[in-house]
Order: C-alpha cells, then sequence, then structure tokens
C-alpha cells in the first residue's frame, strides 16, 4: 500500500442473491467497473468471469499482476487477472494480502471476490488480509466488489465497509434481516425473480433501495479490452 489519499470515498459493493439470481450478472454490467484502462484483480475460483486472463497457481497469478503493474506505470494499458484456482481460507488470505501489496491511492484497483463465504472461517470479523483490504484499502484506490449466497456465514467486517449493496431474490428469513437495512418491504426483497436487485447507494438514491432489473447479458460478449493484451 502506498500514496494513502484519505478524500477517497468508499464505493465497496456487496452482491447478495440465491443461487442463480443473478450476481455475477449485476458485477459484469455494473457501470461504474471501467470495461478498459482499469487495474482490476478476481478472485474467482467458479470462473464466472470469462473476459479475463486466469491463472490457477496463486504463485503464478501474483508473478502476472506484478508485470502488469509494471506495465500499467509505463503505458496505463488496463488488465484484468483472475485467481480460479483452489477456494480455501489460505488462499484467499494469500489473494488479499498480495491486493494490499499493490494498492496505490494515486490510482484505482478493482477487486473482485466472489462467493465470500466459501473463503472465510468467521462471521465476527474477517481474516487479517481480508480485513486490511476492507479496511484500509479504500485510502490506497482499492475498490472492493464481493457477492456471496449466504451473508450471514461472511464477517460482519464486509457487512460494515461495503456502502453499496446489490440485493436480489433472497429467502424469508433473510429478506426479513434485509429489510430494515434496505427500507425495501421484506416481500419485495424475498419475491424477486433472477437478474432482479434492490440497489443501496444513499450518496445517490437516499435511504431507500431503488429497484433495477437487469437483462441477460452472455459474459463472452461483454466488451472488456482489458483482457486481450499479453502479459510478459
Amino acid at each position: 500500500m502506498q500514496n494513502k489519499n484519505t478524500s477517497r470515498p468508499n464505493n465497496n459493493t456487496l452482491y447478495i442473491a440465491r443461487s442463480g439470481g443473478g450476481k455475477s450478472q449485476a458485477l459484469i454490467q455494473n457501470a461504474t467497473i471501467p470495461h478498459s484502462g482499469a487495474r482490476v484483480l478476481l478472485y474467482d475460483p467458479n470462473e464466472d468471469h470469462p473476459w479475463c486472463i486466469r491463472f490457477d497457481s496463486i504463485d503464478a497469478f501474483k508473478k502476472a499482476a506484478l508485470s502488469a503493474c509494471k506495465q500499467w506505470y509505463k503505458n496505463k494499458r488496463g488488465f484484468r487477472l483472475a485467481y480460479v484456482g483452489e477456494q480455501t481460507t489460505q488462499t484467499h488470505e494469500q489473494w488479499c494480502e498480495f491486493v494490499c501489496s499493490i494498492l496505490d491511492g494515486s490510482h484505482e484497483t478493482y477487486c473482485i471476490d466472489e462467493e465470500i463465504s466459501l473463503s472465510c472461517e468467521s462471521i465476527a470479523r474477517a481474516a487479517f488480509w481480508h480485513r486490511m483490504l476492507m479496511n484500509q484499502g479504500r485510502k490506497f484506490g482499492g475498490i472492493y466488489h464481493g457477492t456471496t449466497q449466504r451473508p450471514q456465514e461472511i464477517p460482519k467486517t464486509v457487512f460494515e465497509q461495503c456502502e453499496k449493496w446489490w440485493v436480489g431474490g433472497v429467502s424469508k428469513s433473510l429478506a426479513k434481516r434485509l429489510s430494515d437495512e434496505m427500507n425495501v418491504n421484506a416481500n419485495d426483497l424475498m419475491n424477486q425473480q433472477p437478474l432482479s436487485f434492490y440497489v443501496k447507494d444513499q450518496k445517490t438514491f437516499g435511504f431507500t433501495a431503488k429497484h433495477t432489473q437487469l437483462s441477460y447479458k452472455n459474459p463472452d460478449t461483454v466488451q472488456r479490452s482489458n483482457r486481450i493484451h499479453r502479459i510478459k
């Protein structure tokens, strides 16, 4: 972490929906993540993001990311690199530690963390480097996007540090839990169809989440120019 900038806003975003609800589609279609020129690092063992360069070894991922960062400082050419290997608490912590190490408050780095509940052991607080990424990353240009089917199994740190939420269709008990947070009727949260979301973004929409209905887009056809350049 370098070039601390405390004026950077908190744009960390959490995506919550049952399996098949469209979390990855919401993330793919989120217009706040640039399609080109951006520094994007993914933890994606389920390979939900085909428009990136994938690595099933965490060491290979880190080596490629370091090279991409060096190239980026020279020519500002964006990159999208994903770790897609075994999903464990250990590999997740290694990923978080590495992401923290390359954050630069002079520039934005998008950190996409798929299915958080499968990578965490505690619901109390996140493991050290995950916690550092959530608590300190903003000041160093980190913008975190995390997805989960089971928010009751993810650390409170994630809830507290994500300013924006996308909530799709969820169970009855979860809808009741999220209703007050979203300022939306629990039945409306529970009865959503796939690709339907309520978006909480207080700075943009105020205290009541705004409903949005997405249309499915084939990830393979989404234009992401960051994926095409060669990592040396």
